[in-house]
């Protein structure tokens, strides 16, 4: 994203739930996926077009097949982190 561009830039991310509280400050490094937890993708814009900038998002759940592929790929990446 290059956010000195005056321009609108689309947005497309997967959000999944974490066993890391939010009350305590956890490096997200260190968080397992939950297992069976919520997973969502989002989609929206980022403009710079008005100061400030702004940014919308919206989340979905994602699909259950796409989910569990998703949470596969996530293991394996949390697995080479460590």
């Amino acid at each position: 994203m290059d956010v000195s561009s005056k321009t609108i830039q689309s947005l497309k991310f997967t959000v999944k739930e974490t066993v890391c509280p939010v009350s305590e400050k956890c490096d997200i490094n260190q968080c397992e996926f939950k297992e069976d937890g919520l997973v969502k993708d989002c989609s929206g814009i980022f403009s710079t077009e008005k100061d400030p900038p702004s940014v919308i998002i919206k989340c979905e759940e994602a699909s259950e097949e796409w989910a569990a592929e998703e949470m596969v790929v996530a293991r394996k990446i949390q697995k080479e982190r460590r």
